[in-house]
């Protein structure tokens, strides 16, 4: 045992084992540290000089000119490491590694390869045969006992496992090709302790590792220019590595005297690994260890395109039905009500075996769940718990301290969504738990009395497990996650739906005022007018008197036509905030052309002279609204012109920052700029009705259907110089939402 091991390491705590500098290394080969100038030894094994001594041309540092050179390049380019070469002096080959280490030093390994025929052919040709039989494989299971068989051609090993990690870093045996004497492990489990995590992390730096023989002496290394203790070189990328005595207590406790392992690796995760065993021990080149890595390397991409397919087509089965389910909340704006609609459906979605819907003390349930009082309990523990982490999503499997009695049996695992910002809607999807046996290779745990030794026995032992239901897969999670995104803008709608519930009640109050307003003033005049002239009429009739007739019935006539007005007019005014007006992508400059289209006659009669200019709004609005404002606009600056000139009107259109501007300009008599707002009231007149006749409430129509389309209107203006009425259009742009 290295003096780094024994002397310096509490064994009862072997997760803090130093195994990236155990200060030692395996027999089979050599190891030098030179200086990034390949001109100083720095550090190296005890036997480097008879190992680099029988290397053909080597220099003054032990390297072949030709490796050196390599190692030159490596180094100018700061890159391409590990450099690996292999040279031959008679049947005799030989493998040099060379590793740039973090002390800014190089690692040289040498070990020796085979005298035989090149296994490098023989590996290349397995993998190609390995390739062929992938294509054919129909199964995972298939593809990792076809590498499993592979390996083992290609390394001579007793005994070839695929092990797989699960999600608390426990393995199990899936895929395992051996020699008859050997005893198998194909199904059993391994606990985490057997690989503790600092190993884990060096399996994903250094993918591949040989131990030829668990009971070989290691070699010291030695730093040769100071007095560095040999704990202090990082060996984390050395093939030759001295190995745990811990673990090398496990191969023999197994039956094992030599070992290797290849990493599998999914998206830079170990996904799993190869484990090779043999009953002696067993030197294997470094050549046939490459072939073999190659082999583990096909087996991981294979493994990954086989999970991803079968990934895929579930994902795309789910998310066809999940859309189903969505589609429906498209037409709906109320959020509970839609869920329960879908209870059946959503239940199914996820393959859970119950469903619970909760929003504050109500809940619905569909498929099988636990009572409404134990549904209760559970809801409010959930969204407790989700509402203090600030969670939308949420998943749990297990539970050490149940809610309510038998739990297991309705809500073993749980997926819940939030939808709403104030956790007061939840959707729970529930799994009863699936008893599950679990084989395993030995008790997991390890005997106290006896820290050096993880595990005598490997025989299996069987152990019930309870209490956990089917987990819920990534890409479950991730489907989750969408339905949540759709089931928050369902819940959007509705919060949208009640404000404008709520806007349109202040509107209609604000109506109901303006109303009130008109009604006992504006409508009575006309009323009085006729009352009026009709008691004269009765009157001078009932006196014979009728010269006048004919006046008292013109004045009557023309009340009634103002009556008539108002009337329309405070009808389109209500309209314009009450009605829902159909929404579509809407070209201004069309509007505006259509709108001088129905005014042709008064323009002409005007003579006035309108102008259009720039780039104008295309919206997602409601064209009627727009046809209304430049209807009325237009109108207004026929109306209100300047007497002894003939009307010029510019409509001008130009982007800004948040939208567009449009502004429409006149050479009318204009008005003070302090009743720039008092215009825009109701049936508000600023000049006599004889001279400019109407109901004074264009103005008013036009705000409000600006309002209704996201667009602020104000104006200024200066008595005898005309009006600018500037709209400012928020809209999103070309939107067909």
């Amino acid at each position: 045992m290295s003096e780094r091991f024994s002397d310096q390491f509490d064994f009862t705590r072997c997760e803090e084992e130093p195994i990236r500098t155990p200060g030692s290394i395996q027999a089979f080969g050599a190891v030098r540290v030179l200086a990034v100038g390949l001109d100083r030894v720095l550090a190296e094994s005890a036997d480097a000089s008879q190992w680099f001594s029988r290397l053909p041309e080597a220099g003054e540092m032990g390297l072949p000119a030709s490796f050196a050179g390599a190692l030159e390049k490596a180094i100018a380019r700061d890159s391409d490491w590990p450099v690996r070469e292999t040279l031959r002096v008679g049947a005799q080959r030989w493998h040099l590694t060379g590793h740039y280490l973090p002390e800014a030093a190089i690692l040289v390994e040498v070990e020796p390869g085979n005298t035989g025929p090149d296994t490098v052919g023989t590996a290349v040709s397995d993998l190609e045969a390995l390739i062929g039989r992938v294509k054919a494989a129909r199964s995972v299971d298939e593809l990792m006992t076809t590498a499993a068989e592979a390996i083992r051609g290609i390394t001579g090993f007793d005994r070839v496992m695929v092990y797989r990690f699960a999600e608390d870093w426990h393995g199990e045996v899936v895929a395992e090709s051996r020699a008859d004497h050997m005893a198998s492990y194909l199904g059993l489990h391994f606990p985490a302790s057997d690989i503790p995590p600092q190993a884990r992390a060096l399996y994903v730096e250094n993918q591949i590792r040989l131990i030829a023989s668990v009971d070989a002496p290691v070699i010291p290394v030695y730093w040769t220019v100071s007095n560095r203790a040999p704990a202090e070189l990082d060996l984390s990328q050395c093939s030759l590595r001295a190995v745990s005595p811990i673990h090398l207590q496990y191969l023999r406790n197994m039956g094992v005297q030599a070992s290797m392992s290849i990493s599998l690796m999914r998206d830079g995760q170990l996904w799993g690994m190869v484990a090779c065993h043999h009953a002696t021990p067993r030197h294997v080149t470094l050549d046939a260890r490459m072939g073999a890595k190659l082999v583990g390397d096909v087996l991981s991409m294979c493994l990954r395109l086989v999970e991803d397919a079968d990934t895929m087509r579930a994902r795309l089965q789910h998310s066809f039905h999940q859309r189903e389910v969505t589609d429906r909340f498209v037409h709906s704006d109320e959020l509970v009500p839609a869920l329960r609609d879908s209870g059946e459906d959503l239940r199914r979605l996820f393959r859970a075996s119950g469903l619970l819907i909760a929003e504050g003390e109500r809940t619905w349930l569909y498929g099988t769940c636990p009572n409404e009082r134990c549904a209760r309990l559970l809801a409010n523990h959930v969204g407790e718990r989700m509402k203090a982490n600030g969670l939308g999503l949420y998943q749990r499997n297990g539970w050490s301290t149940p809610l309510f009695d038998h739990q297991e049996l309705t809500a073993a695992g749980v997926l819940a969504l939030a939808p709403t910002a104030d956790y007061r809607v939840l959707v729970l999807w529930l799994r009863a738990h699936e008893p599950e046996e679990v084989a395993w290779a030995g008790a997991p745990e390890k005997a106290p009395e006896d820290p050096l030794n993880p595990r005598h026995s490997f025989s299996q032992w069987r152990e019930q497990r309870r209490g956990l239901a089917r987990p819920w897969q990534p890409w479950e999670m991730e489907a989750a996650d969408e339905l949540l995104s759709d089931l928050r803008q369902l819940s959007l709608r509705q919060m949208e739906r009640l404000q404008r519930l709520s806007e349109n009640l202040e509107r209609s109050n604000r109506d109901l005022e303006d109303f009130a307003f008109i009604a006992s003033h504006d409508l009575q005049e006309p009323l009085r007018k006729i009352e009026a002239f009709s008691t004269m009429i009765q009157e001078e009739a009932r006196e014979g008197q009728l010269e006048g007739l004919d006046d008292y019935l013109d004045r009557i006539s023309s009340s009634s036509r103002r009556l008539r007005a108002l009337v329309g007019d405070l009808l389109t005014y209500s309209r314009v905030g009450r009605l829902d007006y159909s929404y579509s992508r809407c070209d201004w400059r069309k509007v505006i052309d259509r709108v001088l289209e129905l005014l042709d006659g008064e323009i002409a009669q005007a003579g006035a002279e309108i102008s259009l200019e720039g780039d104008f709004p295309v919206t997602y609005s409601a064209p009627v609204l727009v046809r209304m404002i430049f209807q009325n606009l237009i109108s207004n600056a026929i109306k209100y012109r300047a007497s002894g000139r003939p009307p010029r009107i510019e409509i001008r259109s130009r982007r800004v920052a948040d939208g567009w501007q449009v502004t429409v300009n006149d050479n009318g008599i204009g008005f003070s700029q302090d009743k720039a707002d008092a215009i825009f009231r109701p049936f508000l007149r600023l000049h006599s009705k004889s001279r400019y006749p109407g109901s004074g409430i264009g103005l008013a129509i036009v705000r409000k259907a600006a309002s209704r389309i996201d667009t602020q209107v104000d104006a200024t203006s200066e008595p005898g110089k005309g009006s600018c009425f500037r709209l400012q259009v928020r809209a999103p742009g070309d939107s067909e939402e």
